[in-house]
């Protein structure tokens, strides 16, 4: 409810007008990306689940800490005379060795909370890269629609540049015919740019969680972030990408179930030790004490002992080979996706002084062509030229973007968003 200074039907307009700016405010890429991050139930579910596996290296820690317990009872029987039997107890019990078992079970609780936070930064890299593309679209979308805009103008003023001199009679009819015919599909292409920039903006919209129609405008950010040498580049990759760490981890583990198996060959040594009172009175009676070290080695268990540490020695060495397998492809995909980012700065390179180059002929012919110097085809080529020097150059841009893109999720570089709340 507003307050009755503010019920007034001009101030509401005002502040509904505020709100909407508000809303309606650009979006930066590192915007885009904490909307997407914010609800995303995969995310969510995978911090969850690094909440229990650290919780659970907390659990396979208690076997290296010894156990006391206490205990109380009561009895009463009768048999001609009623008895009253009171009994407590104090008892503590250490495992002193187990074969390495508690110590390759907290090597295995580590290694899980490991996996789960790799699985949960590899999504994030996932959704980051996605929502990079998707952001990087709609400005490729923007830039489209401003080409073919100019385009569609362009071509108006060459038709009635045409036409003047049809009627001037120094132009044929089938050059006026084209002209007509080149201005409806600038203007087809016209209103296929303004349709894909709105379905880019849809799916940018729905990656960050928002209805489709809601208003959407984003920063252009002209700056992409520096890379490294392709060497150097290798290097960040196979420290940084969160599948190779998570390979490396679920080795770890392999090899910490590798060790609980070979335990079971050793025999375990424990510590015990209690203190107990009995009587027929509360906390009055007899004293009784033990203390006391225990060995036990199983001798034969059916072959299960020698059949576990098999299996676990195969899953051992066939997790080794996946983590060389995921550190190969790894690097193979930081290799190429340093190639791509090398050729399309080389393309935009390109793009920019073939655009530039068209521009100036373009204009040069069409004042030629004004002067009556050269014959409308020559004009006609120039200027779909520059057309296709425009076009290439959009196309140049939105190759560099995700190029940039994509070398950042093959580095395993997590956005400034993503990584704000240490995640």
């Amino acid at each position: 409810m507003l307050p009755a200074r503010l019920e007034h039907p001009a101030v509401v307009l005002v502040l509904l007008a505020a709100a909407q700016a508000v809303n309606a405010a650009p979006l930066s890429i590192n915007d885009c990306v904490e909307l997407a991050m914010s609800n995303n139930p995969t995310v969510m579910a995978q911090e969850e689940a690094l909440i229990a596996t650290e919780t659970g290296i907390t659990a396979s820690r208690s076997s290296l800490f010894p156990r006391v317990s206490a205990a109380s009872g009561y009895t009463r029987s009768g048999n001609g005379q009623t008895t009253d039997s009171y009994s407590s107890s104090l008892s503590l019990s250490q495992t002193l060795f187990e074969g390495g078992s508690n110590l390759a079970s907290v090597r295995a609780a580590r290694a899980q909370a490991e996996i789960a936070r790799q699985n949960l930064n590899l999504s994030i890299n996932q959704i980051v890269e996605s929502v990079r593309q998707a952001f990087y679209s709609v400005l490729q979308k923007e830039d489209r629609l401003a080409v073919t805009e100019n385009i569609l103008k362009r071509r108006k003023e060459d038709l009635v540049l045409i036409s003047l001199k049809y009627r001037a009679g120094i132009e044929s009819d089938v050059a006026v015919s084209e002209a007509e015919a080149n201005l409806a599909g600038a203007e087809y292409d016209e209103m296929t740019a303004r349709e894909g920039l709105r379905l880019a903006k849809v799916g940018l919209n729905f990656l960050m969680g928002r209805s489709k129609e809601e208003p959407l405008d984003i920063l252009r950010e002209e700056k992409l972030p520096d890379f490294p040498s392709r060497g150097e580049a290798v290097l960040v990759g196979l420290t940084d990408r969160p599948e190779l760490s998570r390979e490396k981890s679920r080795l770890e583990l392999e090899e910490a179930y590798l060790s609980q198996s070979r335990s079971e060959f050793f025999p375990g040594v424990s510590l015990s030790a209690s203190l107990g009172r009995r009587g027929d009175e509360f906390f009055q009676g007899d004293d009784t004490w033990s203390a006391g070290v225990n060995l036990s080695l199983p001798i034969f268990e059916g072959f299960r002992r020698t059949a576990s540490y098999s299996q676990s020695k195969a899953s051992q060495r066939q997790q080794a080979l996946q983590y060389t397998q995921t550190r190969q492809t790894v690097e193979e995909d930081i290799e190429r996706a340093h190639s791509d980012w090398l050729l399309a700065n080389k393309r935009m390179e390109v793009a920019e002084k073939s655009l530039s180059a068209a521009t100036r002929m373009y204009a040069l012919t069409r004042l030629q062509y004004q002067q009556g110097t050269v014959a409308y085809f020559v004009f006609q080529q120039r200027e779909a030229s520059l057309t296709r020097a425009e076009n290439e150059r959009v196309n140049a841009l939105f190759g560099l973007y995700t190029a940039a893109a994509s070398l950042e999720r093959a580095l395993g570089r997590p956005s400034t968003a993503a990584s704000k709340g240490e995640r």
